[in-house]
């Protein structure tokens, strides 16, 4: 294992990079199994990342590092949020069906995930049309409904197609900040003499280690979050400040 750098003064992140999420409509309502929601990292797992990393963590670092670990998780959960386009398909379902429908009202008991997340969505619009829709759609005739759902699918956001990003520089960012509360540098860089290609530091040893512990859908290659680490760190440089 490469020697690593000791660090005299913490950094400290002023920004971290956040990539925006196209088409997505905030805030995010998710269905989630008992399980997953009470998914963190245990006590046992923290041991496990000091073990293999060579470090030992302050009770409050190791805080951190466990609600970190959750926004991650959370974050991806978002990643598989319905797209406008699910948004439009229902609308178009709402303004076919007949107006004493049960299936009009989002918020009912046995209402699935989407029409949830829609429901949230017009509550929180600045728009009439949301109000009117919510208000009185049970209760409208039918020509009137059709009226209201064209008024308010005109203020869906647009959908480019392109796949949401990851984001997950910003996480690699806050567990560099908790790292280096060890007093040990936070590094990632390529390394064509090892057998992973990069450099086989303590930090990435973490990170490495701490990833595979989460319970994401949507997964880097080994590579690729090597590849995240070197950006997020070389973002971090540019926007750090000595404690």
């Amino acid at each position: 294992m490469a020697k690593s750098r000791r660090v005299k003064k913490p950094r400290r992140s002023t920004t971290v990079p956040v990539a925006k999420q196209p088409a997505m409509l905030w805030p995010v309502v998710t269905r989630v199994s008992p399980h997953e929601a009470e998914w963190s990292l245990s006590d046992d797992n923290m041991d496990r990342l000091e073990e293999a990393a060579c470090v030992q963590f302050t009770p409050e670092a190791r805080r951190a590092i466990k609600a970190i670990a959750e926004g991650w998780v959370d974050h991806d959960r978002t990643l598989h949020r319905p797209r406008p386009g699910a948004f439009k398909k229902r609308f178009q379902m709402m303004a076919k069906v007949e107006p004493t429908s049960a299936e009009l009202d989002l918020n009912r008991e046995d209402a699935p995930s989407l029409d949830r997340h829609l429901f949230i969505w017009l509550l929180n619009a600045d728009f009439e049309a949301a109000r009117d829709l919510l208000r009185t759609s049970g209760a409208m005739a039918a020509q009137e409904l059709v009226k209201s759902v064209q008024v308010v699918q005109n203020h869906l956001p647009p959908d480019p197609g392109r796949t949401r990003p990851m984001d997950e520089d910003r996480f690699i960012v806050y567990l560099a900040d908790q790292f280096e509360t060890t007093g040990i540098q936070a590094t990632a860089y390529a390394n064509q003499y090892t057998d992973s290609h990069y450099g086989e530091t303590q930090f990435r040893t973490f990170v490495h280690q701490l990833y595979a512990m989460l319970p994401l859908k949507k997964r880097r290659t080994q590579s690729g979050l090597d590849e995240a680490m070197i950006r997020a760190l070389k973002d971090r440089r540019g926007h750090s400040e000595k404690g």
